[in-house]
């Protein structure tokens, strides 16, 4: 039986790939700062290991004796200690290096379309200096790019208060398409690239069938619901201000309002097709996803 050790097992991503590989016959390890909150993932059948980014001993002991590693963490959110340029800059590396050490012959890591080393958004110049590290580091790998989670960026950022309190802020005008992905095609993905060592050593960009705009996804809440949902604007100058105010305080939530005046302006969209070509995938569409939460 293969170990695999996937740092992030409790994330949004991350709780997908423990139940996925799981399913596959895996032997689960999950890296977690509060193990004593995991008691689900052993009764499970997951090893469970204390440790995080910001730790170097942990990430080399957490590595030692696994034939995989998955990365699908991040920190865009955090503040001090595990603020994004010590996680998502430094840790990432420094687990890559742990995993070199400990003799891990493949390396998942989990990135950002549109990550680039000149991107005006820090996290996907952090996104794209660590793929450039892992291609580096002499293992076997897979760089998966995916596009905006519809977890996170449509039910959590807008159906929960849709369904809730009949109400969706939108940041911007809401008009620009953008493309969203489901992180169980992600994590389907992922498994995919374990089982045919042929399509290693690649980077992969995953999104979904459907380009939508903000208004459009409060539109098919609304024929879900039966009823007119309240609109917020917030402008994308206000965004610019926010961001600035913000930097010296919480740099994270900063980067999200600068990030969100940025994607309202510029191409978003997504063309799954040559992805599909390669990989047999059957993918989320948005209306089904929106239906089912």
């Amino acid at each position: 039986m293969k170990q695999v050790l996937i740092v992030g097992g409790t994330g949004t991503l991350g709780k997908e790939l423990v139940q996925l590989f799981l399913k596959n016959g895996y032997a689960v390890h999950v890296l977690t700062r509060n193990p004593e909150k995991s008691n689900h993932l052993r009764e499970a059948g997951v090893v469970v290991v204390q440790g995080d980014l910001t730790d170097k001993a942990s990430l080399n002991s957490a590595c030692k004796g696994m034939d995989n590693v998955i990365s699908a963490a991040h920190s865009l959110l955090g503040r001090g200690q595990y603020a994004s340029e010590k996680i998502d800059g430094v840790g990432q590396k420094t687990l890559m290096d742990a995993a070199v050490a400990a003799g891990v012959k493949y390396f998942i890591f989990t990135s950002v379309i549109g990550a680039s080393p000149d991107h005006k958004i820090d996290f996907l110049r952090r996104k794209w200096e660590a793929e450039q590290h892992l291609k580096q580091s002499g293992m076997a790998y897979n760089i998966i790019r995916a596009s905006a989670f519809m977890e996170m960026h449509i039910h959590e950022l807008l159906g929960k208060s849709i369904l809730q309190k009949g109400k969706a802020t939108i940041f911007g005008k809401g008009e620009n398409p953008t493309n969203f992905v489901s992180v169980k095609d992600v994590a389907q993905l992922m498994v995919l690239c374990f089982k045919n060592p042929l399509w290693r050593n690649e980077t992969y960009e995953i999104g979904g069938h459907d380009n939508l705009s903000r208004h459009d996804i409060v539109d098919l809440y609304a024929a879900k619901t039966g009823k007119t949902i309240k609109i917020s604007h917030v402008p994308n100058g206000v965004l610019r201000i926010m961001s600035k105010l913000l930097k010296p305080f919480h740099p994270g939530l900063s980067e999200i309002m600068s990030s969100a005046e940025l994607f309202d302006q510029t191409d978003q969209t997504f063309d799954v097709q040559p992805l599909l070509k390669t990989f047999p995938l059957q993918l989320t569409r948005v209306a089904d996803f929106i239906g089912k939460n």
